[in-house]
């Protein structure tokens, strides 16, 4: 095999096993919150990102937090399931203040945050998150047991100059999603 047949391999791969993973799982962008296909939510998801020193929000955990604000007026009994590392799910909260927050500071990633938003009795939720991450996140909170709609944010406006590593960074997690995912069907917990 030529080697640019073995990269377009590596790059396809985990593309196409985190959708086979995903199928079912309903998949909508914000311009769609006005009518969630299914059951109402019972709980939003907002995963971490980038909080700066100041503890300002980054640009892409502030449109994660908007949009959950959003989808919680518009789904009545609805929570927030505020996830992240090191201060992370305090930021989400803090610009939540009139709703009903429940920090998960052990969800240092996709996986632990589906893992604990299940272990915290959630069943259907919706989570929000930016188109590059949508797959990925369908597929591992579906491995938690959780009926799960994601809901992208606008994709923002990012340098040119960091979209390979980003891109790079997203089919190394979705390996990751792979061995995870596929542990969990022999019982194994990473």
């Amino acid at each position: 095999m030529s080697a640019v047949a073995t990269l377009v391999v590596v790059i396809m791969f985990p593309m196409l096993v985190m959708r086979l993973f995903a199928i079912g799982t309903d998949i909508v962008t914000e311009n769609e919150v006005d009518a969630l296909p299914g059951e109402a939510v019972e709980a939003v998801i907002v995963p971490g990102a980038r909080v700066f020193n100041s503890g300002r929000p980054s640009g892409a955990l502030l449109s994660r937090i908007e949009l959950a604000e959003e989808i919680v007026a518009r789904t009545p009994g609805a929570s927030v399931f505020a996830s992240g590392g090191p201060g992370e799910p305090d930021v989400i909260a803090e610009y939540l203040p009139d709703l009903d927050v429940t920090l998960d500071p052990e969800g240092l990633n996709t996986n632990a945050t589906c893992r604990n938003a299940a272990a915290a009795g959630l069943q259907r939720v919706a989570v929000v998150t930016q188109p590059r991450h949508r797959v990925r996140t369908a597929a591992l909170c579906e491995s938690a047991g959780l009926e799960t709609l994601v809901v992208t944010t606008r994709q923002g406006n990012e340098r040119p100059s960091r979209l390979p590593a980003r891109f790079a960074r997203e089919r190394a997690a979705e390996y990751w999603a792979i061995v995870t995912i596929s542990a969990s069907w022999v019982g194994v917990e990473i």
